[in-house]
């Protein structure tokens, strides 16, 4: 005689493969956020960041170096620098630290 219900097995290779589903989404997360932090992609937002301000503003800008921290959705660009609109002018707008938190601006 065969029983009717489904066997236990199944439930096993179900929850297995959750897991397995969650643990490959948990390791492609961790390794986005290293990715982050790495030089190469520092360098790439330093540059587009600064093209922005450029195109924004309309002068040349520069930054010194910026800090990624992505679990506290922060970017703190340092030693920012903004030059005047005209050459003539020596009027040029520096700033020590900015930080970006949740697409708010902070200059310090």
């Amino acid at each position: 005689m065969h029983d009717a219900r489904p066997a236990r097995p199944a439930q096993g290779k179900r929850r297995r493969r959750w897991l397995r589903a969650l643990a490959i989404v948990f390791a492609v997360s961790l390794a986005g956020l290293l990715v982050l932090q790495t030089p190469a992609v520092e360098n790439l937002l330093r540059r587009r960041l600064r093209v922005f301000i450029e195109e924004q503003v309309g002068v040349e800008a520069s930054i010194g170096w910026l800090v990624t921290r992505p679990f506290a959705v922060t970017l703190e660009l340092h030693e920012l620098t903004v030059a005047a609109a005209d050459a003539a002018s020596e009027l040029t707008l520096e700033a020590a630290s900015v930080r970006v938190h949740s697409m708010d601006a902070s200059l310090q």
